[in-house]
């Protein structure tokens, strides 16, 4: 098996097991609580469906850019909740269940959005493979499953849900970081010609997307925290897919994959600097931060 493969394999996982450990975190008690919450619900699908990609748009439109940038770009744009954000949101405030539900409701719109966008939209380089309506549902309902699965399992065994969610979660993370290295392993001579103007648009999507987040966060500092991570993190993992499946043999693959390792850094950072800054403050008060 050739790296090629082994990259579109470690993906399958990465995404198959991450939707899996959605359904198994994930109740439908959270999910009904954010549902109620409909100003955060609301400020939430702006941000993530309109903001995002009209910030895509206007990136495009300024800078110029190679093709395979601008197909990355919009495809991270209509792909929502980036299986990550979990790993960055368990230390908001204890907001990391309000996070997996928001997380559950953007994933399951990007299942919707990525595949119609790239069959309805006029993509700046046509995809390799024709994208019928069946091919969509059969995608969506391969993505689903484990999704699904997931869900019967924590409502009617939770023990076990609360047993498999941390090996598969663990699982799915080394998956996407395997896929990653052996990505960049063999894209990196591509990497290396991305150019000044590419690495300038990510960084600026990356920004944005997050300023986005926190401006509609609203008054509240862990809910600006909390939609600003949910909207910066887009979802690499699927869109790394498509652009595998859809579009191989072009540069499309590479620049999500800086993007990957570049939504992550800064997101790394605020999340280690707000828990220092917790601990910090419980010490002073002798109380145990909140996780």
């Amino acid at each position: 098996m050739n790296a090629f493969r082994w990259t579109l394999l470690l993906e399958i996982i990465f995404v198959v097991t991450a939707m899996a450990y959605i359904g198994l975190s994930v109740t439908w008690a959270q999910v009904n609580g954010l549902l109620r919450d409909r100003g955060l619900v609301g400020r939430s699908l702006l941000a993530n469906l309109l903001l995002v990609p009209l910030l895509a748009a206007g990136l495009i439109a300024v800078i110029p850019m190679p093709l395979d940038a601008q197909v990355a770009l919009i495809l991270l744009a209509l792909a929502p909740g980036g299986l990550n954000v979990l790993q960055f949101s368990t230390k908001i405030d204890g907001h990391l269940a309000q996070a997996a539900a928001l997380l559950f409701l953007l994933s399951m719109l990007s299942l919707i959005t990525t595949p119609v966008g790239v069959a309805l939209m006029p993509m700046p380089r046509d995809p390799g493979q024709l994208i019928a309506v069946r091919n969509i549902l059969a995608f969506l309902a391969a993505v689903l499953a484990p999704m699904a699965l997931g869900a019967l399992v924590r409502r009617h065994t939770p023990e076990l849900a609360e047993k498999l969610a941390r090996p598969i979660n663990l699982m799915s993370t080394v998956s996407f970081v395997a896929a990653m290295l052996v990505g960049s392993a063999i894209k990196k001579d591509a990497a290396e010609a991305l150019g000044g103007s590419v690495l300038l648009v990510l960084v600026l999507f990356v920004a944005g997307t997050w300023l986005i987040g926190w401006v509609l966060g609203g008054g509240d500092g862990a809910d600006r925290r909390l939609l600003a991570t949910v909207t910066s993190i887009r979802n690499a993992g699927l869109v790394l897919l498509f652009g595998i499946t859809l579009f191989p043999n072009t540069g499309v693959d590479t620049v999500v994959l800086a993007y990957a390792l570049l939504m992550i850094l800064p997101n790394a950072a605020i999340m280690v600097t707000h828990s220092v800054r917790q601990k910090r403050a419980a010490h002073k008060l002798g109380q145990t931060p909140k996780v």
